[in-house]
């Protein structure tokens, strides 16, 4: 979710504008995108029932009522109707939007269940859950400016988004790969083994990401997340040497983080909110981001604090 506000903001800021009077075509993307994550949500737990009990997996449907499902699977879908309703006169954001909701029902719902069909299914819901949302974005923010969509913008969302929600679902489907193997479930990490996905990882999805955001960074020409691109890494280079805390492509371990995720849901966005912070109301847009999203930011500033803290105890000069 943070990394599509992250995308809004791009566009804004490689603008020169302010992002707080374009805000309303922002909560319209991020009421759309969560409607569409909770409806494929709760379709997920519908469709993997059974797997999930061949599994011994927990699948929080099963218990539930035939009216809660319902109301759980109706809801979000409600909300979903109404934003086709209120973008009906912008074919293109239309279809953006039709085609990540497409992918999400391709994924989950059998016969076509894509979820069963390796690559493919990986694709299927990095375009959903991803790909789709982060073009929605740029399409809306280009919208809320009034200005033409900018095709280099859109090559490198599509190359960032890709490369990202790719490794996303990997990560996901090695985490689960042992329940998958119970149940006879053929996804991609069932199919192929670990040390080949990493290879894919390394060798082709992270380089199509990275290549990506150098496009987006290169549109944006502002010093400001390429400073916190610099702090990100000197914080993680500190976790792994203070607390042997690593990242890694795709390792689906609990001691290591997906490379560049934290840079994503709290450095890029607060960076580029601070790029325009001079604008009207720019410290408004801040402190709402902050209030919106605010677990990502105050685990990042807790363990940046504590880490200063207690590299700071061990310099000579400030012993007791």
């Amino acid at each position: 979710m943070i990394p599509l506000a992250a995308v809004y903001y791009c566009v804004v800021v490689a603008h020169h504008a302010s992002i707080a009077p374009h805000a309303a075509r922002l909560g319209q993307l991020l009421v759309a995108v969560v409607a569409g994550a909770a409806s494929v949500s709760v379709l997920n737990d519908i469709t993997d029932r059974e797997e999930d009990a061949l599994a011994g997996k927990t699948n929080a449907i099963t218990e539930a009522s035939m009216w809660l499902k319902v109301a759980a699977l109706a809801t979000p879908t409600a909300v979903g109707v109404a934003m086709f309703a209120v973008w009906r006169h912008d074919p293109p954001v239309i279809a953006i939007y039709a085609a990540s909701w497409l992918m999400f029902l391709l994924y989950s719902l059998p016969p076509v269940r894509l979820k069963r069909r390796g690559v493919v299914g990986v694709a299927a819901d990095a375009f959903g859950a991803s790909l789709f949302p982060a073009l929605l974005a740029a399409v809306l923010a280009s919208r809320a400016l009034r200005v033409p969509v900018d095709m280099w913008f859109i090559i490198g969302v599509i190359l960032w988004s890709g490369g990202y929600g790719g490794r996303g679902i990997l990560l996901h489907q090695l985490a689960d790969r042992e329940n998958d193997l119970r149940s006879g479930v053929p996804t991609f990490a069932v199919r192929h083994r670990p040390e080949m996905i990493a290879k894919l990882s390394r060798r082709v999805v992270f380089p199509l990401e990275l290549a990506g955001l150098l496009i987006l960074l290169i549109r944006v020409a502002s010093l400001a997340p390429l400073l916190a691109l610099t702090v990100y890494l000197l914080l993680t280079w500190l976790r792994w040497h203070r607390w042997g805390r690593p990242v890694s492509l795709v390792r689906g371990d609990s001691d290591s983080r997906m490379t560049l995720q934290e840079y994503y849901n709290v450095f890029l966005p607060m960076a580029l909110l601070t790029a325009s912070a001079w604008h009207r109301l720019g410290l408004v847009v801040v402190a709402l981001h902050v209030v919106v999203f605010p677990l990502a930011v105050a685990t990042t500033t807790g363990e940046t604090f504590l880490l200063l803290t207690r590299a700071c105890r061990k310099l000579p000069l400030i012993r007791t």
